[in-house]
């Protein structure tokens, strides 16, 4: 538990590489009392977060860097940078960048401690890249499973 005031720095906090993506932890649950965490997270041209449920925590997202394809329900909104899209729990929502260029922006779940120790066990469990065709299915029924462990369950396309 922590109360002091602090700057993190460009390219500083704790990093974990996930799906492909660079998040790094910036400021954590332990210094806001759970409030929120901040992660800042790098995505390659295509990259992104597949689509799913938070029903643990809110989110704020907020387009930094890059082209997104943001879904939000069912519908998919193309945004840049200064979007902000905010996520209360149960709300379908994954992006992914759009073109050429790589993305940032920063997420702001709250609480914050669920989610963190979510990205740090998807990091140690599944490491930074998916191959290009998508997770075999054993692979993707134990990434599914992990994510519903931590209230977070990958929402499927019907059909």
């Amino acid at each position: 538990m922590s109360s002091a005031s602090r700057i993190v720095k460009p390219g500083e906090g704790r990093e974990f590489r996930v799906l492909g993506n660079t998040f790094l932890l910036k400021v954590t649950a332990a210094e806001t009392q759970d409030a929120y965490s901040v992660f800042e997270i790098a995505s390659p041209p295509r990259g992104g977060i597949p689509p799913h449920i938070n029903t643990r925590e809110a989110e704020t997202h907020i387009v930094l860097q890059g082209r997104y394809g943001f879904q939000l329900a069912a519908e998919t909104h193309e945004v840049g940078p200064g979007a902000v899209f905010y996520l209360p729990r149960g709300i379908v929502h994954g992006f992914h960048v759009l073109g050429p260029e790589h993305g940032r922006m920063i997420v702001i779940p709250s609480p914050g401690s669920n989610n963190e120790a979510f990205v740090a066990k998807l990091a140690e469990r599944f490491g930074d890249a998916l191959p290009a065709g998508g997770p075999d299915p054993a692979t993707w029924e134990a990434l599914a499973a992990l994510a519903r462990e931590y209230g977070s369950p990958p929402a499927l396309p019907s059909g």
